[in-house]
């Protein structure tokens, strides 16, 4: 069979799916089980003229079957889309049927022949005849009558279109102006100099491998579409949100970077008193309301029985599995920088950070015929960041006066009954199964939509990459729009990275508007800026038109809440565990996810909750009590001082950074560190301390994720027991966009099509264990091991030490500058 014939039999098999999904919902709906004809069924899919393939096997069937019973329809069509696959006989009925959709003609002789072949044969003998007639441009002459002819020289004339010299370079990018609204309108001068490059240079291993598309074998073909799965609001009563204050509001309506201080009018924008943070040891963090996970949450659970719904979860705890889902949907999709200039160096970084990319967990916690989803803390660590967010946000929603109360004072019992004077606020969203939480941080009724947007607090590289030593890289300086380093374009792009995806998740979970960035050091604050959803979605979809996102978010949903229903029928009324990784394509393979879920008790979720508390009060007393701390180091210091006497540019070792903590100061989802504790995913003090003699982390490979052996008897930790059940599978996914399979959707339009087809394929128990382990073991690799090699490391940090130390001298110079200044603020003080 012609391969044009097979690709045909192929979208004949995809529709047949379609148009069975499309009965099945209404018949469920109807409760109705009368017969339907084939025409009834094709109507219900709603097939559109933009879904090319879809639209023209319809139009064959209800030429082919007018009339005819649906089932019988369903039976023919199961009987020969096999063919496609080319390993099945062709019996007489099968002869029949193809003759019928057109794949075969009666011969005279009797014989049923390919009418795509007949058709490509009648074609090419008819062109091959035209050809001959077709007289040549190049006529020859033999002037002596031997040796080869020589051609004779002929004119060709071009007709110059008249408007040529006054055509656009935007309009050079289409065939014509009627086609201009179906081109992306963002950056087209430079999306088009980045392709002349890129076609003359070879292309990118790793961009052919992501060109594959998965086949539907292994398992049962499952379809979901976005288009009947919404997300509800559930409307509540709550508290006020509250509102920016310091004139902060006018960051919302500009586009780019607001600066505190013009540097070079030295004209304050806001309020000087934004300019210097309090330090977090001199905040009282307990008079802010403490973190509720989704477990814990009694009105949540109360929300989910009465909207009759089986899974909750809140923003910070659903983001990291959602974006695995992002992965494997958008094939690993590189991130868009057309928002960069272009004499920014990425260093070929186009992609996420390795920590982002890394597996993750988390808890399905059972309780009261309600599953809460929480995010496993085994290698999160205490920061300075997660207490600096918490505080940041007071600061940005509160007046002077307001802010100064939550100071720290002498009375240590007066700070200790302080309590803040509101309940937070929540926005409640429905999503089949599921009932989202969304916490709410600010609000302005001048924005669209539900006027509520998010508030982020983003350190700068210095203080991210050495977060569990962040003294060292306090003096790091934003000083310029543009750059590659120290300046708000570098911040930008490495949000882009690590932060972005899960940004995004998050806005569309709490059906708000965007996100305001405060860009600090710990110490100063420099700007701020606002991002908008459409933004972030230009960045990792690679258009503004929020179609293609939602999409994204309401198929995803859909897939992880058939994976926890097939978990739960196997272990009813349990707590589960699960590991999530979306794998990129290898040679031999396309995209797919590993799933893993065990078993686990209430008291085993605990222990792993809490492997690291003593670790994390001494990161918390360290911080909070400076003085106290200082006063307990001398004697280390003094003996660091005595074993090792190099130069002050070295890092001081520290206590592992890599701790896991459930403490209130880590709680907080305000700052959104979780994918933020390096770039790199290094640590300073495993990366410029001198090489431990126990053995490293091994780093694993694609060979490994294969299934080849691994010796991993060195983590008893991260290994299962063998006794203990554990669920392992391999999910793949097929994007079919207008009927058509897609390697990954792309300019996708409201009036477009996207339907997913997925198979859930289990995993044998050896190979469940194998692949679990190995899983557990990147993730470990990825959270807590650096994969550089150390002098690399140690380059990298340096760099960043030295630009913090000439950056606190720069400082100190413009505060002598400022000083003998006039202090002039732009809208008064």
């Amino acid at each position: 069979m012609p391969s044009n014939e097979k690709r045909e039999l192929g979208v004949l098999e995809d529709f047949r799916l379609f148009m069975r999904k499309s009965m099945d919902s209404t018949k469920q709906a109807l409760s109705t089980t009368e017969p339907m004809t084939v025409d009834q069924v094709i109507a219900l899919t709603n097939v559109k003229p933009q879904q090319k393939g879809y639209y023209r096997v319809a139009s064959l069937l209800k030429s082919a079957y007018s009339g005819r019973d649906y089932k019988e329809v369903d039976r023919d069509l199961k009987m020969v889309t096999p063919l496609k696959r080319g390993k099945h006989p062709l019996s007489k009925n099968k002869e029949e049927i193809l003759s019928r959709l057109g794949f075969l003609k009666q011969s005279k002789s009797g014989q049923s022949t390919s009418a795509t072949y007949d058709r490509g044969t009648s074609a090419s003998a008819k062109k091959k005849r035209a050809t001959a007639k077709k007289p040549s441009l190049l006529k020859t002459s033999n002037v002596s009558g031997s040796g080869p002819p020589v051609p004779e020289q002929q004119s060709i004339t071009l007709e110059t279109p008249p408007n040529l010299l006054d055509l656009k370079p935007q309009s050079l990018l289409v065939a014509n102006k009627a086609e201009q609204d179906d081109v992306p309108r963002q950056g087209p001068v430079r999306t088009a100099v980045r392709r002349l490059l890129a076609a003359g240079k070879p292309r990118n291993p790793r961009a052919a491998k992501q060109g594959k598309i998965a086949d539907m074998r292994g398992g049962p073909v499952q379809v979901a579409s976005a288009d009947n799965f919404p997300l509800i609001p559930f409307p509540m009563e709550t508290s006020e949100v509250p509102r920016l204050s310091h004139d902060l509001s006018r960051v919302l309506f500009n586009p780019g970077v607001y600066q505190l201080q013009d540097p070079r009018s030295r004209v304050w924008n806001f309020d000087p008193y934004l300019g210097n943070l309090m330090p977090v040891s001199e905040f009282n963090y307990d008079a802010l309301n403490r973190y509720i996970t989704s477990s814990e949450d009694v009105n949540l659970r109360n929300v989910a029985q009465a909207k009759d719904k089986r899974y909750i979860g809140s923003t910070s705890s659903m983001s990291g599995v959602l974006a695995h889902f992002h992965f494997l949907l958008s094939g690993f999709r590189d991130l868009n920088l057309d928002h960069l200039s272009r004499g920014f160096e990425d260093e070929g970084h186009v992609n996420f950070t390795r920590i982002q990319k890394g597996p993750t967990a988390i808890f399905l916690r059972y309780k009261d015929g309600v599953y809460a989803v929480d995010a496993d803390k085994e290698f999160d660590s205490a920061n300075i960041l997660m207490s600096l967010g918490r505080s940041m946000e007071k600061l940005l929603t509160s007046d002077k006066e307001e802010f100064e109360r939550y100071r720290r004072t002498e009375d240590a019992t007066k700070d200790a009954q302080m309590k803040s004077s509101h309940p937070e606020a929540y926005h409640y969203s429905g999503l089949g199964q599921f009932l989202l939480r969304s916490q709410l941080d600010a609000h302005d009724p001048r924005l669209p939509g539900t006027g509520m947007f998010d508030l982020k607090t983003r350190a700068v590289a210095a203080v991210r990459m050495m977060v569990h030593d962040h003294e060292k890289g306090v003096g790091y300086q934003i000083k310029e729009r543009f750059g590659t380093w120290e300046s708000y374009e570098r911040e930008y792009f490495d949000m882009m990275r690590s932060a972005f995806l899960k940004y995004s998740l998050q806005v569309r979970m709490g059906r708000m508007d965007g996100i305001f960035v405060a860009y600090h050091n710990t110490e100063r604050l420099f700007g701020f800026q606002y991002v908008p959803l459409p933004e972030l979605d230009f960045a990792l979809h690679g258009q503004a038109d929020r179609t293609l996102g939602d999409q994204e978010f309401s198929l995803s949903i859909q897939l992880l809440d058939y994976i926890f229903n097939e978990a739960t029928m196997q272990h009813p009324g349990q707590s589960l565990r699960f590991h999530f990784e979306a794998r990129e394509a290898t040679q031999v393979t396309p995209h797919y996810m590993y799933v893993f879920a065990e078993p686990v008790t209430e008291e085993e979720i605990v222990a792993i909750q809490s492997l690291k508390k003593d670790e994390i009060r001494a990161f918390e007393d360290r911080i909070f009590n400076p003085g106290r701390a200082d006063s307990t180091k001398l004697d280390e210091e003094d003996a660091d001082e005595a074993e090792d006497e190099k130069e002050s540019d070295e890092v001081d070792s520290a206590p592992s950074g890599a701790s896991t903590n459930t403490g209130p100061a880590q709680q907080s989802n305000a700052a959104d560190v979780v994918f933020l504790n390096s770039i790199l995913g290094m640590n300073i003090n495993e990366a410029m301390a001198p090489k431990p003699k126990a053995a490293r982390v091994p780093e694993f490979n694609e060979q490994h994720a294969a299934g080849d052996s691994v010796d991993t008897t060195t983590d008893t930790q991260s290994s299962p027991a063998p006794s203990k059940p554990l669920l392992g599978w391999k999910l793949n996914i097929r994007n079919i966009v207008n009927g058509l399979p897609v390697t990954r959707p792309e300019n996708l339009k409201e009036r477009d099509t996207w339907s997913l087809q997925y198979t859930l394929v289990p995993l044998s128990p050896s190979e469940a264990q194998r692949h679990y382990t190995l899983c557990k073991k990147r993730r470990q690799n990825a959270l807590e091991a650096p994969q550089e090699t150390d002098a690399a490391a140690n380059f990298y940090l340096k760099r960043l030490v030295s630009m913090s130390r000439s950056g606190a001298q720069w400082r100190q110079h413009q505060d002598k500058l400022d000083a003998g200044r006039e202090r002039i603020v732009l809208y008064g003080e």
